[in-house]
């Protein structure tokens, strides 16, 4: 089954999607600031008009989401994080 590859390979596939509320007018510099923090991250991505695909092993994927998280919510307080997990 594809879950049994999944858990013995350890990798997951995500699409993250980002929403800042209330930036009036800067959402654009947000969503660039994660697209930078997935870029550094090293792991394999894919941009979409709907949001970012990447791909790696759980605990470096948990620490990009967390990390895109922080970057958001430091200047947004209010915002959608959409993550969809493969």
């Amino acid at each position: 089954m594809l879950y049994d590859q999944v858990v013995e390979n350890n990798k997951l596939l995500v699409e993250l999607s980002v929403v800042p509320l209330g930036v009036n007018g800067k959402s654009r510099d947000q969503i660039a600031d994660v697209q930078d923090i997935v870029e550094r991250a090293g792991i394999f991505n894919e941009r979409t008009a709907n949001g970012t695909y990447f791909e790696g092993d759980w605990s470096d994927i948990c620490t990009l989401l967390y990390s895109c998280y922080e970057q958001v919510h430091t200047n947004s307080p209010h915002s959608y994080l959409k993550i969809a997990i493969r």
